[in-house]
């Protein structure tokens, strides 16, 4: 992102004597935004960063229409590493079915949902709102994190997981596509250090499943399980990390 560059420091600007800074964990002190930025900067931000040739003509595919839903799934290490999981690891199917089926019984049906995800084929098995609740399914390529981010950020109805790319994404979308912000649905949770109801991390304004009929971390979640498993059971799948 060659625009970056205007913003960054080289070594020989920076002093012995400079003093250090705690932004990110006194964001709302030092900005007067929970985020971290106002609004306007955010817009200002994004606007700025839409002239780049990754976002180049990104809010005028096909995902920009009322008809798609694209579905972004964050994996990774949150559900492979054990340290990570009690942080951000969630009960994810049944988030993603109910923000699925949320958007459809809120914004009306579509004609194809799209997957973008780094785990494409646990979403496919453990998700059955992807293929029940529209006639086509399409796959971002795997491996392709610009596309990835090319497909969210261009997409006008978003269902999002508690990840900050999705997130930007979904600032990304909102500010370059005309669209109702309730179209975006994000999870209440997103890290376990936040504690309870919706992060400030997200915009306010958007959709969301504020809770799951198990909590957002049952103990099969923790435990590196893929799904609860039968009755009684605190594994299934085996283990993840």
């Amino acid at each position: 992102m060659l625009f970056a560059r205007e913003f960054l420091l080289e070594r020989d600007d920076v002093s012995l004597w400079d003093r250090r800074g705690h932004y990110w964990a006194e964001k709302e002190k030092i900005s007067g935004y929970p985020q971290g930025f106002s609004p306007d900067a955010r817009t200002a931000f994004v606007e700025r960063l839409a002239q780049e040739p990754l976002l180049a003509g990104v809010g005028h595919t096909d995902l920009a229409g009322p008809d798609v839903l694209t579905v972004n799934v964050r994996r990774g290490d949150y559900y492979s590493v054990a340290a990570h999981r009690s942080w951000f690891a969630i009960d994810l199917a049944s988030y993603l079915d109910r923000a699925i089926r949320g958007s459809v019984d809120r914004d009306g049906p579509v004609a194809r949902i799209h997957l973008v995800s780094d785990d494409p084929r646990w979403c496919l098995e453990h998700v059955p709102g992807l293929k029940a609740c529209a006639a086509e399914l399409t796959v971002s390529p795997a491996g392709d994190p610009a596309q990835h981010f090319r497909d969210v950020c261009g997409s006008r109805r978003l269902v999002v997981s508690n990840s900050t790319f999705s997130i930007w994404g979904a600032f990304i979308s909102r500010t370059l596509i005309e669209q109702d912000p309730g179209m975006i649905w994000a999870p209440a949770f997103f890290q376990s250090t936040y504690g309870e109801g919706r992060c400030f991390e997200y915009d306010q304004d958007f959709s969301f499943v504020n809770e799951l009929p198990d909590g957002w971390q049952p103990d099969w979640v923790l435990s590196g399980a893929e799904s609860p498993g039968p009755p009684g059971s605190t594994r299934a799948g085996g283990a993840l990390g």
